[in-house]
């Protein structure tokens, strides 16, 4: 049994913007180098796409920029492949302790329910975001809790639901997850970084297993 841990925190969104610049994804930032084989259609493993862009710097990359290719590559990275769709579980590459038990995701709802009442005590629009959503287990578990909760179907009635994901293969996950809830909230999005996420409303955002 794995211990796990939440990381959730309520902050503006352009603060969160500005810790999170540097890890920008992959096709909303300047490509590492020009080299051809950054981008040639004939390198066919990620070991030689990164060999070939530090030969044609002379030099090693940085931690940040290695992560960047191993995992938001447009075709070979981790996230971006097609078995993307299926890393989560345990048939997976891993598990998270939202695909372990719904007791998690259970308990940052009532955590983000006693949230809300504590603001306002009437429903309010606001904006519910999460990093890094997986195949969208937790944010279904919290907006299935919010939902049973006393007024919890008038919040999320006002409620904007922001999912920052980069790659499309758990993005369609995600959306076959939470299609329940579509019409039950003011609107679902999704979003390649934090910066793009609309402000202007309260917002919590949901952090598990992304910032460490």
């Amino acid at each position: 049994w794995r211990r796990s841990s939440c990381s959730c925190v309520r902050a503006p969104t352009s603060m969160l913007a500005s810790m999170l610049t540097p890890s920008r994804t992959y096709s909303q930032r300047a490509p590492l180098s020009s080299a051809p084989l950054s981008s040639s259609s004939s390198v066919s493993s990620l070991p030689a796409h990164i060999a070939g862009i530090i030969r044609f710097r002379g030099g090693p990359i940085s931690v940040a920029e290695f992560t960047r290719e191993t995992l938001q590559h447009p075709s070979l990275g981790y996230y971006a492949r097609s078995e993307a769709a299926s890393i989560l579980g345990s048939k997976g590459d891993f598990v998270t302790s939202p695909e372990m038990t719904q007791i998690f995701g259970e308990s940052v709802g009532l955590w983000v329910h006693t949230a809300c009442a504590a603001r306002s005590a009437k429903p309010q629009p606001w904006r519910i975001v999460e990093l890094g959503p997986g195949n969208g287990t937790l944010m279904d578990d919290v907006l299935r809790t919010l939902n049973m909760l006393p007024d919890g179907k008038r919040r999320l009635e006002q409620c904007h639901v922001s999912l920052v994901e980069s790659s499309p293969h758990l993005r369609d996950n995600q959306r076959q997850r939470l299609a329940r809830f579509h019409d039950g909230v003011a609107s679902v999005s999704w979003h390649a970084e934090i910066a793009d996420v609309p402000h202007g409303v309260p917002t919590i955002v949901i952090a598990h297993e992304f910032l460490d």
